[in-house]
């Protein structure tokens, strides 16, 4: 019996040096040498390179005919998941644009504001998943099972001196399957 990865790009697949007779049952191997291929996950071995032909999966019994069998990995495409930036009310300027498909569990780090966006009584201070502003501002994003895209909202700062100036806060977080929004905050003036 053989194992073939199948268009893997990394790894190794199982080794089998036995000799069967027909009729003998053989149990089939998991992905112990780590077969990966980059946008893909391992979901088993079939009898085809292509899939149609007998499907199994670790531990399965397959039962020896008069011929070697080879088994081929199987791959499925991982989903993939967009990132947009939304003005959230912004009066000029432009949110950012990214037009990336990325993989179902990667890390995506925020844009800051290349597009110059503003709103009269407001500062700018990143992206948050709630139009309101409510909650963290966010500077990384990940679907956890790519099942959604995500949006950004801009957020506002915090002020600190009486000339409006910014103490912008760098928040990390991770954002599953959820809307993010740019955040405004309202300018305060302290005199």
């Amino acid at each position: 019996m053989t194992y073939d990865g199948n268009g893997s790009e990394s790894g190794n697949v199982p080794k089998d040096d036995n000799d069967y007779v027909e009729g003998a049952g053989v149990s089939i191997q998991g992905n112990a040498g780590d077969l990966a291929k980059t946008g893909f996950k391992f979901t088993g071995w079939n009898t085809n390179a292509g899939g149609s032909g007998d499907t199994y999966q670790t531990g399965d019994t397959l039962t020896m005919g008069s011929q070697p069998v080879s088994l081929y990995a199987q791959w499925e495409a991982l989903p993939t998941y967009t990132v947009t930036y939304n003005d959230n009310n912004a009066e000029s300027g432009t949110p950012p644009s990214d037009d990336n498909n990325y993989y179902a569990t990667s890390l995506v780090t925020t844009q800051g504001n290349p597009g110059g966006l503003a709103r009269y009584g407001y500062t700018f201070d990143g992206w948050s998943t709630n139009a309101n502003g409510t909650g963290s501002n966010i500077k990384r994003v990940k679907a956890c099972d790519g099942s959604g895209n995500e949006t950004l909202y801009a957020v506002g700062p915090h002020f600190r001196d009486t000339l409006y100036s910014i103490m912008i806060t760098e928040v990390m977080r991770e954002v599953c399957r959820s809307t993010p929004q740019a955040i405004w905050t309202e300018r305060q003036r302290l005199f």
